[in-house]
C-alpha cells in the first residue's frame, strides 16, 4: 500500500510527487509512456501543448526555488503579444512577458525530479478506481499490457481533462472544448506572439507560437461536428490578417475544460483528491493550465503536511484563492466573448 497515489505525471502530479516523495511512498504513474508524455502536436490521447509559460507559473517555479535548464528554452523568447479581433478588424500590441519552452522537455524533466523520489511508472492505464473498501484500489493496464493493482491512503487525480478520476467521483465535467493545433513553416520572423479572436468561429480565442523556424497555430473551439472546418478557417482569416504561416506540417487535437461556475471546480472528496484541469482549476479566459497544476499540486501537498487523516478537507480551505481565481477569470472570459467589449478594450 502506498501513502500516497498519483495517476498523470504532467506538471500537476509530476510536482506533487516531488514534493512529497522523500517523505511518502508515493505512486507516480501515467497512461503515457515517458518519451511521449506531451509533445506539441502529439498523436491521439497525448497531451496537446503550446510551450509558453505564463507570468502566474514563473513565480511558482521561483517559490519553488526551481529554475529551468537551459536545454528547455527555446527561441525566440518574444515580449509582446499581437492581439487581432476578427469581429471589429481592430489590432492591438501589449507587452507580456512568457518564457518559450520546449513542454516536451519541460514536462520529462518535472517528472524525472519526481522520479528520484517516487515510484514512477510510465505507460500505465488506470482502468478502475474503487472505493468500497478501507481504502481505494486502483487497477492498471501496465504499459507491456499485464495488470496491476495497488492500494493508497490517498488517490490523487492529476489526468486532465477527461480525467476516469473526477468521473468516478461523480463529479460532471466542465464545459469541454476541442483544442486543435497545428504547425507551420513560418513566413518571415514573428516579432510578437499572437492571439486571435472571432466569435462567428469560436466563443473563445486562437493562438499563434513561433518556434525555432516554425510556428504553432492553435484554438479553443467548441465541441460538435464542424471543428475541423471552424479550425481551418481560423488558419485562413490568420493568414489574411498577417500572421505569416506557410506549409503545414502537423496536426493534433485534445479536450480541454472551460469552467464557468463554481461548481464546475471539484477538488475531491473523502480519500481522493483533483488537482490542475483535473479539478477544472484551468484559466477559462486563456485555457493556460500550467500555473494552475503547479499551484494547486503545491496546496495539496501543504494540505497533506498540515492534515494527513482529512487532507481533502484541508486542501479545499487552502485552495479557495486558486477557486477564486479561475471564477474570477470565468467573468473575463464571458466578457471577453462579446465583440463589443473587445472593441471597446481595444479601442481604450
Amino acid at each position: 500500500m502506498y501513502d500516497i497515489a498519483i495517476v498523470g505525471a504532467g506538471p500537476a502530479g509530476a510536482t506533487l510527487a516531488r514534493i512529497l516523495g522523500a517523505s511518502h511512498s508515493v505512486l507516480l504513474a501515467d497512461k503515457r509512456p515517458a518519451a511521449e508524455a506531451c509533445a506539441p502536436h502529439a498523436p491521439g490521447g497525448s497531451k496537446l501543448c503550446g510551450g509558453l509559460l505564463a507570468p502566474a507559473a514563473q513565480k511558482e517555479l521561483a517559490r519553488q526555488e526551481l529554475g529551468l535548464p537551459r536545454e528547455l528554452l527555446v527561441g525566440p523568447q518574444l515580449f509582446a503579444v499581437r492581439s487581432v479581433d476578427g469581429d471589429s478588424g481592430l489590432e492591438r500590441r501589449y507587452q507580456r512577458h512568457y518564457v518559450n519552452i520546449d513542454r516536451l522537455a519541460f514536462d520529462g524533466w518535472l517528472t524525472g525530479l519526481a522520479a528520484k523520489v517516487a515510484d514512477y511508472r510510465p505507460g500505465w492505464r488506470l482502468d478502475s478506481l474503487e472505493l468500497a473498501g478501507p481504502n481505494p484500489l486502483l487497477r492498471f493496464e501496465t504499459a507491456e499490457g499485464g495488470r496491476a493493482a495497488c492500494t493508497a491512503r490517498l488517490v490523487v487525480g492529476a489526468d486532465g481533462a477527461a480525467s476516469l478520476i473526477r468521473r468516478t467521483l461523480g463529479f460532471a465535467a466542465p464545459t469541454r472544448y476541442i483544442a486543435m493545433q497545428a504547425e507551420f513553416t513560418a513566413e518571415g520572423g514573428e516579432s510578437s506572439y499572437g492571439a486571435y479572436f472571432d466569435r462567428q468561429l469560436t466563443d473563445h480565442y486562437a493562438w499563434s507560437i513561433p518556434k525555432a523556424g516554425s510556428v504553432l497555430v492553435g484554438a479553443a473551439l467548441p465541441s460538435g461536428p464542424g471543428t475541423t472546418k471552424r479550425f481551418n478557417a481560423i488558419v485562413e482569416k490568420m493568414r489574411i490578417a498577417g500572421f505569416g504561416l506557410g506549409e503545414e506540417s502537423a496536426r493534433s487535437a485534445a479536450p480541454v475544460v472551460r469552467p464557468q461556475r463554481l461548481s464546475d471546480i471539484a477538488l475531491g472528496r473523502r480519500s481522493v483528491a483533483l488537482l490542475g484541469e483535473a479539478a477544472g482549476l484551468i484559466s477559462p479566459s486563456s485555457a493556460e493550465g500550467v500555473s494552475y497544476a503547479l499551484r494547486s499540486a503545491a496546496v495539496l501537498a501543504r494540505a497533506i503536511e498540515v492534515e494527513l487523516r482529512d487532507p481533502v478537507a484541508e486542501y479545499r480551505r487552502l485552495a479557495r484563492p486558486l477557486v477564486g481565481e479561475v471564477a474570477g477569470k470565468a467573468v473575463k472570459a464571458r466578457l471577453l466573448s462579446s465583440s463589443t467589449f473587445r472593441a471597446a478594450v481595444m479601442l481604450s
